[in-house]
């Protein structure tokens, strides 16, 4: 018969858990039990960073692609400088330069 250790383990992760937020909040009183509440401006500004992050990731990731694929065929490298100056040329007349 296997002896299930999960009640002990649980306890043992829950005393680490207060022990970092011990040290957090500064409390000396280890008789204190602290409970961290979930906070919706936390959770919404932590999820609008990872969606942000993951964004960036992305959008490098097609970058490489492109300057890959302009590397190795000289049709598209045209065809990206081309791009690339008309751009240029339409920042320019936008912003009157």
């Amino acid at each position: 018969m296997k002896i299930k250790y999960g009640l002990y383990n649980d306890f043992e992760q829950d005393a680490k858990s207060q022990d970092r937020l011990h040290e957090k909040y500064h409390e000396e009183d280890r008789k204190v039990r602290i409970v961290e509440k979930p906070m919706v401006g936390k959770f919404i500004v932590r999820a609008i960073g990872e969606i942000l992050r993951i964004a960036c990731w992305i959008a490098l990731i097609i970058l490489a692609a492109i300057g890959l694929i302009a590397i190795l065929y000289p049709q598209s490298r045209t065809d990206l400088i081309f791009v690339l100056n008309d751009v240029l040329r339409q920042i320019k007349t936008m912003l009157r330069l």
